[in-house]
């Protein structure tokens, strides 16, 4: 998914003939655990796997850390290397993993300074994932080539977040320079299953 203002840029266009014009959109999706629930349901067998993902990931960082403990393995080597296995974990069970992380960096009351070190990468430091998928999306979202739609994009994105990333682009139409936001791949499908379990 492309940002709303790019959808409303393609709205628009239809809508005027060709000629881009500001339109004003929103996004009418809101969270809706039933819907969440509804959606999640339809694939029993995914449910099952992510949850076998995530607690098998879990448990065996958990299972690091109480052996850790019971060998006494308590020095600041090994703290570092658990807090930067942790971020790394997060980082690989997704964009809702990666949200609780970077909330966890900001509570000092619940994570220990050195582990907050290690997760406030996950607030400006996440991976990007392959232009070319973002290219993809920006194709199919909009109906048309990218360099059809802008005379400048970034060949790789400027920043890059837990739930997609940002290129800085140049409307062909009127010179306007946008940011272009496209969702990552499949996030809708891995946070409807993460909300569910």
């Amino acid at each position: 998914a492309v940002s709303a203002a790019l959808l409303c840029y393609r709205q628009s266009r239809s809508r005027s003939s060709g000629n881009c014009r500001r339109a004003s959109c929103s996004r009418s999706e809101v969270y809706n655990a039933l819907q969440v629930e509804a959606i999640a349901l339809e694939n029993p067998l995914a449910i099952f796997w992510r949850g076998v993902q995530v607690v098998s990931s879990l448990g065996r960082y958990y299972l690091s850390l109480r052996l850790d403990d019971a060998f006494g393995r308590t020095d600041s080597k090994t703290v570092r290397e658990r807090s930067q296995e942790l971020r790394e974990l997060l980082l690989y069970l997704g964009p809702c993993y990666v949200k609780l992380g970077q909330a966890l960096a900001n509570r000092p009351d619940i994570i220990r300074d050195d582990y907050m070190a290690e997760l406030e990468a996950l607030q400006d430091k996440v991976p990007p994932f392959p232009s070319s998928e973002a290219m993809s999306i920006i194709r199919e979202e909009l109906g048309q080539e990218p360099m059809e739609i802008f005379s400048e994009l970034t060949a790789e994105p400027v920043a890059a977040a837990s739930l997609g990333q940002v290129y800085r682009g140049r409307l062909r139409s009127n010179g306007a320079e946008v940011a272009v936001k496209v969702q990552r791949p499949g996030l809708k499908d891995t946070l409807i299953l993460d909300m569910f379990i």
